[in-house]
């Protein structure tokens, strides 16, 4: 309510973005910063080829034919049961999904961008009203 009393309206519009998207930079920031500790901490991590489950540890040879249905050992995807006979098929582990705490990198970024804009917006929207209304206040208190 003080800036608004002290700056013009376009000003005040740009204070108010601005604190509407700090939240968001910030949550961008420790996102960044958990992906690259996760993939420091599994640097060789791969992950499924059709539901991107990850990360997928393989350990022993790259041929993951040779012991495959051995002794309890299945080196399918442990979600959607999806297999290739070799490493090198399975794509690298791409971290965003975990550092967003979520298990899907695609459902973990959209939703997530969809929840920020829509509480950022309602948030924005909020801000305007109040400082429209203190605006009027503070108009009809001159006109006395």
């Amino acid at each position: 309510k003080d800036v608004a009393a002290h700056v013009p309206p376009g000003v005040f519009c740009a204070f108010v973005g601005s604190k509407v998207h700090l939240p968001l930079a910030r949550k961008l920031q420790d996102v960044v910063a958990k992906k690259q500790e996760l993939s420091l901490q599994f640097p060789n991590a791969r992950q499924c080829g059709r539901c991107s489950h990850g990360p997928v540890l393989f350990r022993g040879c790259s041929d993951l034919t040779t012991h495959h249905g051995q002794g309890g050992i299945d080196n399918s995807c442990g979600r959607c049961g999806w297999f290739a006979p070799h490493i090198s098929m399975w794509p690298r582990w791409d971290p965003t999904a975990a550092a967003l705490g979520r298990d899907d990198p695609l459902d973990a970024v959209f939703s997530e961008a969809q929840e920020d804009e829509s509480a950022a917006a309602a948030r924005a929207e909020e801000r305007r009203r109040q400082a429209a209304l203190f605006r009027q206040q503070q108009e009809a208190r001159e006109e006395e």
